[in-house]
C-alpha cells in the first residue's frame, strides 16, 4: 500500500467535497483561499512516525537450548501454525522479550512497558506456561491473568489456542486454560470451578468476586500455590479504581498463599517526560503502588531499540555527495536488503524519523514525529544540507521511505526495515474574516481573529458569500450604546441570550455601490415581487416590503456607524437576508425561507459526519482497490468519544452509501434508457439491473434457488422503488444533494404537453371544463388570470405545481401508501437480510405519501390527517401563483386569496381530466377533494449535471445567473454504482451488547473477506489491545482527550510492521480540536502522565475490609437480596429485615477474629502509605469490624425502599384491574402499570443477566459502598429498548449515569443506538401513594432554589423557607419550582432511522440547573465548615458535607417559547410526555386531552461535596480561572483522575459567585473532607494552582511567558472545560492564589466558624475539665466534636462529647470517676457501647492527653500547635 498516495487521494477529495460548496465573486478573496487550500489550510503536510526496530532477542529455540525454557516450548511457541501445518515457523524474540523471560526464570516481579505491537503478551505468557511445563500441568490454578475489557480476555483466549492447541490432538494441550470474565454460561463456569485449569483469564470484577463468594472458594483453594499474578494494561489502573485493584492485588497475594508470588504488568508508555530513567523510575513508583511489593528501576523492562542502519557522519564530504547525487539524479532505491541498508540515504531518514541518542545514557530513543514536506519538515533540512531542490528531496525521501516497508531481512521477519505513520489532521474551514475597509485594501484572514494585526482596533468580521453569485456579505449584528450605533462580528450559530432583531448583514462595492435614494437606480435593483404599480402607473417598492429594503450606512474600520464621509459607504440589511444586492445575480428568496445556510454560503463546512463518511468511503475505496494488501487488511477503523456519536456516525454512512449506491444506480439506467427515460413500471427493475448487488448482499438465505430466488428479487426491487420514491423527497439539501438538485436528472409528466395534452385543449384554456357533480354536471369556468396569460406560463404553473407534489410525496404509489406499507414489510422482511440497509423493519419508520388539498388546514380539526399537503394562497405555491399572475390580472380586477385558491382548483381539476393527478379523497358527497400524482404520468429523465433546477416557490426570482450543481456529488453519482467496493458500518461501543460486540471483532478481524465487516466506528472501547489482525488505518472522529488516548488509538494501525495512515477530524466549533489541529506535535506525541493511585482513602480501605470479611466469612448472598433480606410480611406491612443466617454470620465472632488477622496483614502492606493519613490510628481495623452489622444493615436500605415501592405499585393497579366499575380504557392502563411494577420486582429479584446487573447481590454492595466498587457509577438509569427484528434482535436496556441521563433521556430525546434514532417517549411513574385509586394524583416535590447561591430548600409538610439556610438571601417568587418528580428508568420507541442527513445529533436541549443540600441530623446540618484568612481578612468560607444531596434539574428546553411555565406536560393515563412543539419530526404520542400535569423532572444523588464561597465575589472570568486552577490543583495533590471529581459554578454558568466540587466515583473519593479539615491541604493547594498555571509559588515568576499566553493546555484548559475557554485567564488569580499560598485555614468541625462552634459546644460543658478539654481541643487545631452531652439511648448514656463520624463517644474523667463503683459503672457502659458498634475514648484527668488524641488521628486528626 503507499500510504502517501492514500493520503493524496483523501486529501483530494475531501478537497473537492469542500470547494464544491464555495464560490466566490471576489477576484483578490478567491486567489487567497485558492491559495491558503493549495497550501493545505484545512489540511496540512502529515507528521511522519517512524517506528523503530526492536533489538533483537534471539530465538525461543535458543532459550530451550540455553536450559532456560522447558523443551516443549519449541513445540508450543510457533507462528503461523495451521490445521495442516503444526510445525510453522520459529518465532524470534525481542531483547525487551528476552529480558522479561529471564526475570521470571529468577523468580523476580517486573512490568514491561513498550509501544503497540511490541510483542508484550508473550514476555508473561512464556514464563507462565514454561512454569507450568516444568511443575507439571493439573496441580491447580498456577497464574491468573488479569484484563481491564472482557474483549482483552476473549483475544487473549483466540491467542493462547493458537500456541496450546494447535498442533496437539483434541483435549491433550500440554497446558490447560479458561476464561472466567461472566461471560460464561453455567455449565461452563462449573466446569471451571470443578476443574480449574492452569492459567485462568479473568477481570479485576471477577478476581474480586472470586475472592469473596462462597460458590467460588474451591477456585480459591486451587490457586493456592500460584506463581504468577499478571495484570495487563497496566496503565489502565488509574485514580479510584487504581486504588481497588492495589488493595484486591494485596488480598490476592494473602489469599494465594505467599510472598513468591511473581507479579507482572504490561502496558503501554506509562510515562513520557523526562529521561529513560526518569521514566523508568515513574513506572516503579506506580508497580510498587500497585502491586505492594518492592519496585526498583531494574524490574522496569522498557523497550530496547536499535537501529536498522549504520549511523554516519553526514558532514562527510563523499556522503554529502551520494546523498546529493541521489537526490538530483531521482535514484530509485536499491532493490536488495544490504545495499539499502548501507545507503547514507536510509541512514539519515533512520535517524530523523526513527530514532535518536539519549544525552547522558547514549541509549536509542524515539524521535519526536516530524512533517516530510513544508515548513521545517525533513525535506526543507535534507535541502539545506545538500543543496538541493526541497521537492526532488521530498520525492526521494518517500521512495525509500515506502521501499524501506517492503524490504525485511528474509520471508520470516516480523518488520521491515522502515515502518511508519502519517498522522493526517483535517479540519472544516471557517470563514474568510475581512476589516470593513474599500474591497482593495481590506485585511482579509482564512480563520477567526479579533482584530487586524498590528491594528487592534480594525475589528475582523465574517464574510458569506451568496450561494447564486458568490458576492461577499459581512455578516453582524448591530448593537447600540447610548446614541452611537456600532456593528459586532456574529458567528454562524446563535448564542442563547442573542436578540435576532439585531442581526444584520452588511453590502460593499465599488463597483456596484447601492443606490442613496429611491429612484429609477434603486427600484431596478429591487426584485419586481417588492415592488408595485400605482393606479398612475408609476411603480413604487410595496409598504410591507420597506422593511426589507437595505438601507445606505457609513462605517468605519472599527465597526462604528458614522456620518457620510467619514466611513465606507455600505448596505445594511437587517434581520433576513431576502434578495441578492449584486445587479447581475438578482436572486431573490421568499420571506418564510429564513435559513442563512440555503442563501449563502461560508468556506466552512463544518459537516462532521458527512465529512468522516465521504473521508471513510474513499478509505475503503482505495484500500479495496488495493490487491497488494491482504483482504483482511482492507479495512478501516474510526474513534469517537461518545458512544451515541459511534452509532450517529455508524448509521449516517450506511445511509450514505445506500443513498449514493441508489442514485448512481438511478443515474445509470436513466442513461441507458435513452432520451425517452424511465417510466413507474421500468423504474424500480432498470435500477436493480443497474445496482448489481450480488445474491448473498441482500437475501436472507443465499442458497435458495428457483420461484423463492425470485421472489427475494421481487422483495428488493419493492424495497428499491420504495427508496427512490422516499428519495424525491431528499432535494434541497445543502449537505447531500439528489440527482435532481445535482442537475442528473429531471422530471417530464405524460399528457401535460403533445397533440392531445392538457396545454393543448384550447377548448379547456378558454371556456372552462365540465365535471360531474351529485347534482349532474357542472361547468367550471376558467379563472380570468389562467385564460390571460400565456400558454409558457400555464406550463410553468401547472410544471411547478407537480412538482411541489412529487417533492411532498403527494404520489399515488403502493409504497408510499400507508394502508399498503404493512404488506410491504411483512413480504420483504422474511426475505431479505435483517443486518442490511435494504431491509425494512418498522412500518412505523416508512415515508407515508401525502395527500394534496386545495385549500388550507382546518383549524382545531383533530381529525385532519396527519400526511395532509395544503396548496392555497396560504401555501408556498400560491404566493408564487400570485407572483406569477399578478401581471396577468386586467386592471381594476381583484386577485387576492379567493382568487389564487379558485386558480389552483381549476389546475387541480385539469390535471385531473387527464389523469395527471388522481383524486384519492372525498367526503361521502364528493366534496374537499385529496389529490395525488398518477406515477404512471412520471417520467424520470436523464440529464447532464450542469444546471441545478430552480425551486420557483422558494425564489422571488431566479436571477440571470443559471444555478450550480455541487460538483463533488455529480461526479460522486456519476461513478459510485461502478466502485464495487463493500461499504457497511457497525458501532463497537459499551452500550452494545457483550455477544454483539465479540461478533463484530470476529467480522472486524476479516476486513473485506467473505462475511467480514470493512469498518468500525467505536467509542474507546476498542482503544487496548484487542486483537483485530492487520489494519493499515484508523480515523479518529474528534481529536482524543489527551495524548495517551491518541497513542493507543493510533497505535492500533501499523502493528504488523506495514505503513499506516492515522487521519483526524478536528470540528471547527471544538476549542480542544481546534488547538491540537495548530498544535498537532503535543497531540501525537505530548506527555504522557502516569497514573495517579491514592490508597489512603479512608473510605476505600473500609470497604476492603468488608471485602476481607467476606473472605473469611464467606456468607452466601446469592444471585439477588432475596438470599439477603427476608421478604415476609408482618401485619400487612414489609420490614424486611436482613436473615437469621446472614445475621448469624455477621456476629461471628471467628469470622471476626480471622478477618481482623487478615486485615491487618493487609494494613501492614500498605502502612508505608499510612503513614501521614490523619484517620489511621493502631485499632482502626477493629473498629471496621466491629460496626460491619450495622454497616451491612445499612447498605441494604437502598434496596427495601425500592422493592417497597415496586409491591405497592403492584399491589394497587392489581386491584384496579379487578374493580370493573373502571374503565376498560384504565384497567387496560393499569394492565401496563403492574406489569411495570412487576417486572421492577423481577429485576430486584431474579437473577437473569445478574453479573452485568445492578442488583446482582454483590454488584449492589459496591454500588453501597459495603464493598469495593471499582470506580462503576452508582445504580444508574435505564432505558427500555424494545427489539427491531424477528429473527435476530432482542429487548435491550441502555444506562446512563444519572446526572447524565437527566438531559440524555430527557423528555422526547433522541437517543442513538444501532443505527436507529430512538424517542424517550414515556417515563415509569411511581405514584407512591394508597389512595390512588380515589386521587390518581402524581406526587410530586416543590423545591426553593436560592437565586444566590442554588441551595436546595425541599418542601417538608406544606411548609418551605423564606430565607435561604445557605447564605440567607431572601427567596423571592423566582425560586420555586413546582411539580418535581424524580426522573425514573424511561422506555424507547423507535423514531427513525438515521440517515445521511443528521450531521450531529440531534439535540434541542435542556436548561439544566444543578442545586444542592447538606445533610442533616435530627434538626442540624450535618456539615464541615471552615473559613480562610489572608493578613487576618476573612477571603473564603469553605462548606464540606459528606452526603450532600446533589440535584440536577430539567427545566424545560432551550428553545421553549417566552412565557411558557417550566417544565414539561405529561400524560398521566401512560407515563407519555407530550411532544416537542419545535421539533417538526415529533409525532404527538400523548393523550393530551386526557388527565395531563406539567412536571419538572429531577434527578438526586449524594456526592461527598465541598462549596468555595469567595468574599468577596471574584468577576466571572476570576471565578471561572479559579475554577480550573483548583480543579487541576485538587486533582494533582490528591493523585485523581478527571473522571472521579467534578465541579460546577453555582448558582449558574453566567451567575457564577461559588464553586461546588463533588466527587463523583463511586463511594466517593475521599479527598475533599480535608480540604475544610485539614488547615494545611487549601495553602497546598493554592500553591500547586500555582505551579499549574506556570507561576513560582514563592517569586510569582512567569514561567511560560514566552510560550503561555492567558491559557494553554498546561495550565487552565481542559477537554470538558472548553465552554469556558474565553474566560480562563492565568494572570487575573496570580495574586489571589498568592495569597490563599499563604492563608491561614481555621476549619470549624461542623456548621458555622470555628468560633460559633467552640461556643455553642461549652455552652453544653458540665464541669471546667470538659472546658479545659475544649480548649486544648481548639489549642491544637484538632477536629471538634460533633455534639456535647449527645444521649445514646440503646445504651442509656450520654457522654461528654461526641464525634458522628466515627461514632465516637468521649467521655472527660475527673476525680469522681476514680471511686470503684464509679469504675465498675464506666467499665460497663463502655463495653455496652463496644457491643453496639461504638468507639469508646476516655480521657482521664491525669493522663497525658496529648498522647490520647495521637492515638486516635482518625477521630481527632492532627494536632497542628
Amino acid at each position: 500500500m503507499n500510504v502517501f498516495d492514500l493520503r493524496n487521494r483523501l486529501v483530494a477529495d475531501y478537497r473537492n467535497y469542500t470547494k464544491s460548496f464555495i464560490k466566490i465573486a471576489d477576484r483578490r478573496i478567491s486567489e487567497m483561499v485558492d491559495n491558503n487550500l493549495d497550501a493545505g489550510a484545512f489540511w496540512p503536510e502529515p507528521l511522519l512516525q517512524l517506528n523503530p526496530m526492536f533489538e533483537p532477542g534471539g530465538t525461543i529455540d535458543g532459550l530451550v537450548k540455553e536450559n532456560i525454557l522447558h523443551a516443549e516450548c519449541s513445540r508450543i511457541f510457533r507462528i503461523d501454525k495451521s490445521d495442516t501445518d503444526h510445525t510453522g515457523k520459529q518465532l524470534y524474540l525481542h531483547a525487551h522479550q528476552r529480558e522479561a523471560i529471564i526475570k521470571a526464570k529468577e523468580g523476580k516481579s517486573y512490568v514491561l512497558t513498550s509501544g503497540t505491537g511490541s510483542g508484550k503478551s508473550l514476555t508473561y505468557i512464556v514464563p507462565i506456561v514454561d512454569h507450568i511445563l516444568k511443575r507439571g500441568s493439573g496441580r491447580g490454578i498456577q497464574a491468573i491473568v488479569v484484563y481491564p475489557m472482557n474483549a482483552l480476555a476473549n483475544s487473549q483466549d483466540e491467542e493462547l489456542a493458537k500456541f496450546l492447541k494447535k498442533g496437539y490432538p483434541e483435549g491433550q494441550s500440554p497446558v490447560r486454560f479458561a476464561r472466567y470474565t461472566g461471560q460464561e454460561k453455567g455449565e461452563e463456569r462449573e466446569a471451571i470451578r470443578q476443574n480449574p485449569p492452569d492459567i485462568l483469564l479473568t477481570n479485576y470484577v471477577m478476581l474480586e468476586l472470586l475472592l469473596t463468594r462462597s460458590e467460588d472458594r474451591e477456585l480459591v483453594r486451587a490457586a493456592q500455590e500460584l506463581k504468577h499474578l499478571v495484570f495487563d494494561e497496566l496503565h489502565t489502573y488509574r485514580g479510584r479504581q487504581g486504588a481497588d485493584v492495589a488493595l484486591l492485588i494485596r488480598r490476592c497475594r494473602l489469599a494465594f498463599g505467599g510472598q513468591d508470588i511473581i507479579c507482572v504488568g504490561t502496558s503501554a508508555t506509562m510515562a513520557s517526560e523526562g529521561s529513560v530513567e526518569d521514566q523508568k523510575r515513574a513506572v516503579a513508583h506506580v508497580a510498587q503502588t500497585l502491586f505492594g511489593i518492592p519496585f526498583d528501576t531494574s524490574q522496569v523492562i522498557g523497550e530496547t531499540l536499535s537501529r536498522a542502519t549504520r549511523e554516519i557522519d553526514y558532514n562527510e564530504k563523499d556522503i554529502l555527495l551520494s546523498l546529493k547525487n541521489t537526490i538530483e539524479s531521482g535514484e530509485k532505491p536499491p532493490d536488495d536488503y544490504k545495499s539499502f541498508l548501507d545507503h547514507p540515504l536510509s541512514s539519515w531518514i533512520e535517524s530523523t524519523f526513527g530514532v535518536k541518542t539519549e544525552e547522558g545514557t547514549g541509549r536509542l530513543v524515539r524521535q519526536l514525529p516530524r512533517r516530510l514536506e513544508g515548513v521545517d519538515s525533513a525535506a526543507e533540512k535534507l535541502a539545506k544540507l545538500t543543496s538541493t531542490d526541497q521537492k526532488q528531496c521530498a520525492d526521494v525521501l518517500r521512495s525509500f521511505l515506502l521501499k524501506g516497508s517492503l524490504l525485511r531481512v528474509s520471508e520470516s521477519s516480523r518488520f521491515p526495515i522502515f515502518a511508519f505513520r502519517l498522522h493526517q489532521f483535517f479540519t472544516r474551514g471557517d470563514t474568510v474574516w475581512a476589516t470593513i475597509e474599500p474591497e482593495a485594501v481590506r485585511h482579509l484572514e482564512m480563520s477567526k481573529t479579533v482584530s487586524k494585526p498590528g491594528e487592534p482596533e480594525k475589528t475582523l468580521f465574517p464574510l458569506v458569500f451568496c450561494r447564486q453569485c458568490g458576492t461577499a456579505y459581512y455578516r453582524l449584528k448591530v448593537v447600540s450604546e447610548g446614541e452611537e450605533k456600532y456593528l459586532l462580528p456574529r458567528e454562524d450559530r446563535r448564542e442563547v441570550d442573542d436578540d435576532v432583531n439585531t442581526y444584520a448583514y452588511l453590502y460593499l462595492s465599488e463597483n456596484a455601490p447601492w443606490p442613496h435614494n429611491i429612484g429609477p437606480e434603486l427600484m431596478g435593483r429591487i426584485p419586481d415581487a417588492l415592488k408595485e404599480t400605482t393606479a398612475q402607473g408609476e411603480e413604487r417598492i410595496r409598504p410591507d416590503a420597506r422593511n426589507d429594503i437595505p438601507e445606505t450606512v457609513y462605517v468605519d474600520a472599527t465597526g462604528r456607524l458614522v456620518p457620510e464621509g467619514q466611513g465606507c459607504e455600505a448596505a445594511l440589511i437587517r434581520r433576513n437576508f431576502l434578495f441578492c444586492l449584486e445587479p447581475s445575480c438578482g436572486v431573490a428568496y421568499t420571506r418564510t425561507q429564513r435559513a442563512e445556510k440555503t442563501k449563502l454560503a461560508t468556506l466552512g463546512v463544518d459537516n462532521r459526519s458527512t465529512a468522516t463518511t465521504i473521508l471513510a468511503i474513499r478509505s475503503l475505496i482505495e484500500l479495496q482497490s488495493d490487491r497488494d494488501l491482504e483482504a483482511k487488511a482492507r479495512k478501516l477503523l474510526s474513534f469517537t468519544d461518545n458512544r451515541q456519536d459511534a452509532s450517529l456516525q455508524a448509521g449516517h454512512f450506511n445511509d450514505f452509501a445506500q443513498v449514493a449506491l441508489l442514485r448512481s444506480a438511478l443515474h445509470k439506467a436513466a442513461q441507458n434508457s435513452g432520451a425517452n427515460g424511465l417510466s413507474h413500471h421500468e423504474l424500480s427493475r432498470s435500477v436493480f439491473d443497474a445496482i448489481q448487488l450480488n445474491f448473498d448482499e441482500y437475501a436472507s438465505d443465499s442458497d435458495i434457488r428457483g420461484p423463492a430466488r425470485n421472489a427475494t428479487n421481487d422483495a428488493l426491487r419493492r424495497v428499491i422503488e420504495y427508496l427512490l420514491y422516499r428519495d424525491l423527497q431528499r432535494g434541497w439539501r445543502v449537505t447531500a444533494p439528489n440527482l435532481e438538485e445535482c442537475g442528473l436528472i429531471r422530471f417530464n409528466y405524460d399528457g401535460l404537453k403533445g397533440d392531445d395534452g392538457l396545454l393543448t385543449e384550447n377548448e379547456l384554456w378558454e371556456n372552462g371544463l365540465l365535471i360531474k357533480t351529485a347534482n349532474g354536471e357542472e361547468l367550471i369556468e376558467i379563472p380570468e388570470a389562467v385564460r390571460s396569460c400565456s400558454t409558457e406560463i400555464r406550463e410553468e404553473l401547472l410544471c411547478t405545481l407537480l412538482d411541489v407534489l412529487r417533492r411532498s410525496l403527494a404520489v399515488k404509489v403502493d409504497v408510499l401508501d400507508p394502508q399498503k406499507q404493512l404488506d410491504l414489510i411483512e413480504q420483504t422482511k422474511p426475505r431479505l437480510r435483517e443486518d442490511t440497509v435494504w431491509y425494512l423493519e418498522d412500518v412505523r419508520d416508512l415515508i407515508k405519501a401525502t395527500v394534496a388539498y386545495p385549500r388550507s388546514r382546518l383549524r382545531n380539526n383533530r381529525h385532519e390527517e396527519y400526511n395532509f399537503l395544503p396548496v392555497s394562497s396560504y401555501s408556498g405555491y400560491g404566493r408564487y401563483l400570485k407572483r406569477t399572475l399578478q401581471n396577468c390580472i386586467p386592471p381594476g380586477r381583484p386577485f387576492g386569496r379567493q382568487e389564487v385558491d379558485a386558480v389552483i382548483r381549476f389546475l387541480f381539476l385539469a390535471l385531473k381530466r387527464y389523469g395527471i393527478v388522481e383524486q384519492v379523497r372525498s367526503r361521502p358527497d364528493g366534496t374537499d377533494p385529496g389529490y395525488q400524482i398518477n406515477p404512471a404520468a412520471i417520467r424520470w429523465l436523464p440529464a447532464d449535471g450542469e444546471v441545478r433546477p430552480i425551486d420557483r416557490t422558494r425564489l422571488l426570482a431566479a436571477g440571470e445567473m443559471p444555478p450550480e450543481v455541487n460538483q463533488y456529488f455529480v461526479e460522486c453519482y456519476r461513478h459510485f454504482v461502478d466502485l464495487k467496493c463493500m461499504l457497511e458500518a457497525r458501532e463497537h461501543t459499551a452500550q452494545v451488547a457483550a455477544e454483539d460486540r465479540e461478533k463484530r471483532e470476529i467480522r472486524f478481524r476479516k476486513g473485506a473477506e467473505t462475511g467480514g465487516l470493512p469498518l468500525l466506528f467505536c467509542s474507546p472501547t476498542m482503544e487496548l489491545g484487542v486483537d483485530i489482525a492487520q489494519l493499515n488505518l484508523v480515523n479518529m472522529r474528534n481529536v482524543p482527550p489527551t495524548p495517551a488516548n491518541y497513542a493507543q488509538r493510533s497505535g492500533r494501525a501499523g502493528r504488523g510492521g506495514q505503513p499506516a495512515l492515522v487521519y483526524t477530524y478536528c470540528a471547527g466549533r471544538s476549542p480542544h480540536d481546534q488547538y491540537f489541529y495548530r498544535e498537532p506535535n503535543q497531540m501525537v506525541s505530548g506527555a504522557v502522565i502516569p497514573p495517579r493511585i491514592d490508597i489512603r482513602n479512608r473510605d476505600l480501605v473500609r470497604t476492603h475490609i468488608h471485602a476481607v470479611w467476606m473472605e473469611m466469612a464467606k456468607p452466601d448472598l446469592g444471585k439477588t437480596l432475596t438470599q439477603v433480606i427476608d421478604l415476609t410480611p408482618v401485619d400487612g406491612k414489609l420490614p424486611l429485615p436482613v436473615k437469621d443466617a446472614i445475621l448469624k454470620e455477621l456476629k461471628n465472632p471467628a469470622h471476626r477474629a480471622s478477618a481482623l488477622t487478615r486485615s491487618n496483614q493487609l494494613i501492614e502492606s500498605i502502612m508505608g502509605e499510612l503513614t501521614g493519613a490523619p484517620w489511621f490510628h493502631e485499632n482502626w481495623t477493629r473498629d471496621i469490624l466491629d460496626q460491619i452489622e450495622r454497616t451491612f444493615d445499612g447498605a441494604c436500605e437502598r434496596w427495601r425502599s425500592l422493592y417497597r415501592a415496586a409491591v405497592r405499585q403492584r399491589e394497587i393497579h392489581h386491584r384496579i384491574i379487578g374493580d370493573h366499575a373502571r374503565s376498560e380504557s384504565e384497567r387496560s392502563h393499569s394492565k401496563r402499570l403492574r406489569a411495570q411494577a412487576e417486572n421492577q420486582i423481577k429485576l430486584l429479584t431474579e437473577a437473569e443477566g445478574i453479573y452485568e446487573g445492578d442488583f446482582y447481590s454483590y454488584r449492589y454492595f459496591a454500588t453501597e459502598g459495603f464493598l469495593p466498587g471499582y470506580n462503576f457509577p452508582r445504580l444508574p438509569i435505564s432505558a427500555y429498548v424494545p427489539a427491531r427484528r424477528q429473527r435476530t434482535s432482542r429487548d435491550e436496556f441502555v444506562s446512563r449515569a444519572r446526572f447524565l441521563a437527566i438531559s440524555e433521556f430527557g423528555p422526547r430525546a433522541l437517543i442513538y443506538h444501532e443505527g436507529a434514532r430512538y424517542r424517550v417517549y414515556k417515563v415509569n411513574l411511581d405514584f407512591g401513594s394508597d389512595d390512588i385509586e380515589a386521587t390518581h394524583n402524581l406526587v410530586t416535590v416543590t423545591m426553593k432554589r436560592c437565586p444566590g447561591c442554588g441551595y436546595a430548600h425541599m418542601e417538608q409538610d406544606k411548609n418551605i423557607a423564606e430565607i435561604c439556610e445557605n447564605c440567607g438571601q431572601a427567596l423571592d417568587s423566582s425560586s420555586p419550582i413546582d411539580n418535581l418528580v424524580h426522573l425514573q428508568n424511561v422506555s424507547l420507541r423507535l423514531a427513525q432511522r438515521i440517515t445521511c442527513d443528521e450531521e450531529e445529533r440531534q439535540r434541542f436541549g435542556y436548561r439544566i440547573v444543578s442545586a444542592y443540600r447538606f445533610p442533616e441530623i435530627g434538626d442540624r446540618l450535618d456539615r464541615r465548615d471552615a473559613e480562610v484568612y489572608c493578613d487576618g481578612v476573612l477571603m473564603l468560607k469553605l462548606k464540606y458535607g459528606d452526603s450532600t444531596e446533589l440535584f440536577r434539574v430539567n427545566m424545560g428546553w432551550t428553545n421553549q417559547l417566552p412565557g411558557q411555565p417550566i417544565g414539561f406536560n405529561l400524560d398521566l393515563e401512560r407515563g407519555y410526555w407530550w411532544s416537542n412543539r419545535a421539533d417538526a419530526e415529533d409525532i404527538e404520542d400523548a393523550n393530551t386531552q386526557g388527565r395531563s400535569q406539567r412536571v419538572v423532572p429531577y434527578v438526586k444523588d449524594t456526592k461527598n461535596a465541598l462549596v468555595m464561597c469567595f468574599t468577596p465575589v471574584p468577576p466571572l472570568s476570576e471565578i471561572a480561572s479559579l475554577q480550573a486552577a483548583f480543579k487541576e490543583a485538587i486533582q494533582k495533590y490528591f493523585q485523581l483522575e478527571p473522571r472521579e471529581f467534578e465541579c460546577v459554578p453555582m448558582p449558574a454558568n453566567g451567575e457564577r459567585r461559588e464553586i461546588l466540587f463533588f466527587e463523583s466515583s463511586e463511594g466517593g473519593a475521599g479527598v475533599l473532607r480535608q480540604i475544610a479539615e485539614d488547615p494545611i491541604v487549601l495553602p497546598k493547594l493554592a500553591r500547586i494552582a500555582l505551579e499549574i498555571c506556570h507561576f513560582d509559588p514563592d517569586t510569582l515568576e512567569d514561567k511560560a511567558a514566552m510560550t503561555c499566553g492567558k491559557a494553554c493546555y498546561a495550565c487552565l484548559l481542559d477537554y470538558g472545560n472548553q465552554p469556558d475557554h474565553k474566560d480562563l485567564d492565568r494572570y487575573l488569580i496570580r495574586d489571589l492564589l498568592a495569597k490563599f499560598a499563604k492563608s491561614e485555614c481555621r476549619p470549624a468541625g461542623g456548621t458555622g466558624s470555628r468560633a460559633e462552634r467552640m461556643t455553642a459546644l461549652r455552652k453544653r460543658c458540665d464541669s471546667n475539665l470538659e472546658k479545659r478539654w475544649l480548649d486544648t481541643v481548639d489549642r491544637l487545631m484538632l477536629n471538634l466534636p460533633s455534639d456535647g452531652q449527645y444521649l445514646i439511648e440503646s445504651c442509656s448514656t450520654r457522654p461528654d462529647f461526641y464525634y458522628r463520624d466515627f461514632n465516637a463517644a468521649i467521655y472527660i474523667d475527673g476525680p469522681p470517676h476514680d471511686e470503684p463503683d464509679q469504675i465498675r459503672n464506666d467499665e460497663t457502659i463502655t463495653r455496652k457501647l463496644i457491643e453496639n458498634g461504638y468507639i469508646v475514648i476516655r480521657f482521664h484527668h491525669t493522663a497525658n492527653w496529648d498522647d490520647i488524641f495521637k492515638k486516635h488521628p482518625d477521630v481527632f486528626g492532627r494536632p497542628q500547635g
